[in-house]
């Protein structure tokens, strides 16, 4: 299992391999179009560039945390039960505690 970095998310170069990079690779080929057909002009495409930007950086940084949390679950269940067990065990008392206090 590999670790969460900054490089799952970017290499810092638009050939990157990172979820960010290759999502706003496509997202980019997208806007073009959209400019080139002059759907989006001048100063617009600013605008819908950052609001695009922002939404793909939200998007890989969500898209690599539910990658890294469903890694983590999967070693749990290849884990013996009762080890699983003692684990959510431990979960119920501490949500228990956390509702009385």
């Amino acid at each position: 299992m590999t670790t969460l970095t900054v490089a799952t998310l970017t290499e810092t170069t638009i050939e990157g391999n990172g979820v960010f990079d290759v999502l706003m690779r496509a997202t980019k080929a997208h806007l073009d179009v959209e400019y080139s057909k002059n759907r989006i002009k001048g100063p617009e495409y600013s605008t819908v560039y950052l609001g695009a930007l922002q939404a793909v950086m939200q998007t890989a940084l969500q898209f690599s945390l539910v990658q890294e949390k469903t890694n983590r679950e999967l070693l749990l269940l290849d884990k013996p039960k009762h080890l699983l067990l003692m684990l959510l065990m431990i979960f119920n008392l501490m949500m228990l505690f956390l509702c009385y206090y």
